[in-house]
């Protein structure tokens, strides 16, 4: 059986694809604000979704990075505000990359069944390589950490901080970033909600003399970079996946709008020029849609692996065509849709916060 759908689903796929997509259709689905995303979270919780690349063992159905796609494509084409791409594709990558023991055993269960959300905490504001937060090793097997993260996504609702720190043991600097698991409670850590562009929460995490046991320490210096590289290019694949989603469903409503539409007398899908710039906008969505399948099957070909910025090329790639498709949307709605709810304004809103959040490579930010 494949690991991965090339040009077609699998049929357990496909039975995903379409029973998320009339989950992602009800009305009760189409939620806002931070109250709703953990809604959303433990409804999804109760299809199994949020454990989709998590092993059996934990609960988890333990699918493939194509299962995880097939999911962020239909939130995408559906405009859903959810933690999935943060909590069940970038935290759950980086956990299940390495031993799945103790504090990390204990995450992954809690996010697959829906009573927990960690997110993923490394970007800070003026950091580049090591983070500037820093982990200083005490006396008696406990850690003392300060600093600061920036911009987390859904850090307001999360019960845990996988925190990236400097760790320093012995006055030197370890051999690459540790991590951390915080509790959000825990004394001397707090949080400052911001909102986004599309309306996705996200906060600025302090750090002051926060002291943790040495249980909390889930992943040393060593093998942790490489293990952070891997899980942001799983999320920058399953991003790419939303974009596509967010293509398919500006051509949905460009398609409605344009044959419910007349001017001169004529529907304005009768017009040449219309149609011609429809067209310039489907062939962008199947490129993008090609190169998202490019991602899927060298993520799972060990014939193939990924060259050097090969992720963070086909990344630019999709953004790219997200950006002709969603800003020609808006074009052919006319006026209306430059008003703050219209739809191809949330689909162009929801694509330019997508590909700053996660592009493949920091720099390319």
């Amino acid at each position: 059986m494949p690991t991965t759908m090339l040009f077609a689903p699998t049929p357990d796929q496909a039975a995903l694809r379409d029973s998320f997509r009339r989950f992602c259709a009800a009305p009760e689905t189409q939620r806002s604000g931070a109250g709703g995303a953990r809604k959303t979270w433990r409804a999804l919780a109760d299809m199994g979704i949020p454990g989709v690349l998590v092993p059996e063992h934990l609960g988890g159905s333990e699918g493939s990075l194509a299962d995880a796609a097939i999911v962020s494509q239909e939130l995408g084409r559906s405009l859903i505000l959810s933690p999935f791409l943060p909590v069940a594709v970038l935290t759950a990558r980086f956990l299940t990359s390495g031993p799945t023991a103790g504090r990390a055993s204990q995450v992954l269960e809690r996010l697959t069944d829906g009573n927990g959300i960690t997110v993923l905490a490394h970007d800070e504001d003026r950091s580049r390589g090591l983070p500037a937060t820093r982990a200083v090793a005490l006396g008696g097997k406990r850690f003392l950490l300060n600093g600061a993260k920036a911009l987390v996504p859904f850090a307001d609702i999360a019960d845990t901080y996988l925190i990236s720190t400097r760790l320093d043991a012995d006055g030197a600097a370890g051999d690459g970033p540790a991590f951390f698991c915080v509790d959000a409670r825990t004394p001397g850590v707090s949080c400052a909600p911001l909102h986004l562009l599309d309306g996705t929460p996200v906060a600025n995490v302090s750090l002051t003399d926060v002291s943790l046991d040495a249980e909390a320490l889930v992943s040393p210096p060593g093998a942790s970079l490489q293990r952070l590289l891997a899980a942001q290019r799983s999320a920058a694949v399953c991003a790419c996946a939303e974009m596509v989603g967010i293509m398919d469903g500006v051509l949905s409503a460009v398609r409605s709008h344009l044959g419910a539409r007349s001017q001169y007398g004529a529907a304005l899908n009768t017009f040449q020029v219309l149609q011609h710039r429809f067209a310039d906008m489907y062939a962008a969505t199947e490129l993008a849609r090609a190169m998202l399948q490019h991602m899927l099957v060298a993520d799972v070909d060990p014939d193939r692996p990924p060259a050097d910025g090969a992720a963070a090329a086909a990344f630019a790639y999709v953004a790219a065509k997200g950006q002709f498709v969603t800003s020609n949307g808006i074009q052919l709605h006319g006026a209306v849709a430059m008003t703050e709810g219209h739809r191809a304004g949330c689909y162009f809103r929801r694509l330019r916060v997508l590909s700053t959040l996660y592009a493949a490579d920091g720099d390319q930010r």
